[in-house]
This record gives C-alpha cells, sequence and structure tokens, in this order.
C-alpha cells in the first residue's frame, strides 16, 4: 500500500478491555509500521501535562552540550536494549533488517521504567529473564542535567 499521508492510529479501543478490539489496534499499528513508519498516535490515556514535561527536559537535554550528553552513553555498546545516548549518526535502523547503511540522523535516550532491572521484579516474571529479553531490564543510565529527567 502507497502512503501519502502519515496516518492517525487511535488506541483507545486498546484500552477498552475487549480482545478483539485490542487485536485490531495491534493490527493497524504493525501495518502502518510496515507500511510508512511514522504515525500519529490519538486516544492514549497519557495527560497534557505529562507530554508537556516530557517535551521540556527532552529539550533541555539535547540543547547541552555534546561533551555532556556522552557522559550518559550506554555502557552496553552494540547490545539491544541500550541505556542512554545515542549521538547523532551513532545507530542505523537498517542494520536490524541486515541491511548496510549509514548511520541515522537522529540522537536518542534510551530508558525503561525505573525500576524495572531490581530482583524484586526479576524473579517475578521470566518474562524479564528470558533469552528474548536479551538486555531490555537493565539499569537506566541517568545524565547529571537536567535533574528533572530522574524520577521522583
Amino acid at each position: 500500500m502507497t502512503m501519502l499521508q502519515v496516518p492517525a492510529v487511535d488506541l483507545q479501543p486498546f484500552y477498552s478491555g475487549d480482545p478483539a478490539a485490542r487485536k485490531r489496534v495491534a493490527a493497524e499499528m504493525d501495518q502502518v509500521c510496515r507500511d510508512i513508519g511514522f504515525l500519529v498516535v490519538t486516544g492514549h490515556p497519557i495527560q497534557t501535562e505529562l507530554m508537556k514535561a516530557v517535551a521540556e527536559v527532552s529539550l533541555n537535554f539535547f540543547s547541552l552540550p555534546e561533551a555532556e550528553k556522552l557522559k550518559l552513553k550506554s555502557p552496553l555498546e552494540g547490545t539491544a536494549g541500550l541505556r542512554g545516548y545515542s549521538p547523532m549518526m551513532d545507530e542505523s535502523l537498517s542494520h536490524s533488517i541486515g541491511v548496510k547503511a549509514p548511520g541515522d540522523i537522529k540522537e536518542t535516550v534510551t530508558m525503561g521504567p525505573p525500576g524495572a532491572s531490581e530482583a524484586r521484579y526479576l524473579m517475578a516474571d521470566d518474562y524479564y529473564v528470558c533469552k528474548d529479553a536479551c538486555n531490555y531490564f537493565v539499569p537506566n543510565v541517568w545524565p547529571d542535567k537536567p535533574h528533572s529527567m530522574r524520577p521522583l
């Protein structure tokens, strides 16, 4: 399918409790990500105030000098489930499908839920330690600045 505009995906049915609705939303997300790779998400439960706060702290972090951002570079270089900062051209999404290409023109900070790496979570369910979990549940790397990136 050829996409001429970025589609909007309404997540509200996903939160309805109806398993069939959840599958429809998941299938729609899957199709959009395969066809175009970009989407607008609506119908989610995230508060506007939280989105504004995340945007502000993100702008504060990414406006730092490169040397300051590099202090947050992941200790898990080259592994799945990175934590921390990845500078411009450091990653290439095409490598995930076996295609060699220059690095992507983006910089990111990757974090997981605070506490996901703690033993009480890890021992509760094999989900966190199975082979497929790779390094997705490793501790977060927190920056010195801005302090507001750290959990309260």
